[in-house]
């Protein structure tokens, strides 16, 4: 059985092939807005929840991996850039 990548990351992409996992990568369209007063570690969690099920919902028949990253400076979350940085 093939696995879902949940995720467009390269890097979870070439972690998973590292190991020699065989999967198929298709993203979730989970918008990524963290609650009013969530904690990191909820948010975090709460949307590789979403991803995974927006994923399964459509493929029951695969198992789906989902993830989810937030940086944190000391208590202040970083969001996810809205566009490319360049060098």
């Amino acid at each position: 059985m093939r696995f879902i990548l949940a995720s467009s990351s390269p890097r979870r992409r070439e972690l998973l092939a590292s190991i020699g996992l065989d999967f198929d990568v298709l993203p979730s369209d989970i918008p990524e807005v963290r609650g009013e007063g969530e904690a990191p570690e909820e948010y975090v969690a709460r949307l590789s929840r979403e991803k995974a099920a927006a994923i399964a919902d459509r493929h029951p028949d695969r198992w789906v991996i989902a993830a989810d990253t937030t940086v944190l400076l000391g208590e202040q979350v970083l969001e996810k850039p809205s566009d490319a940085v360049s060098p």
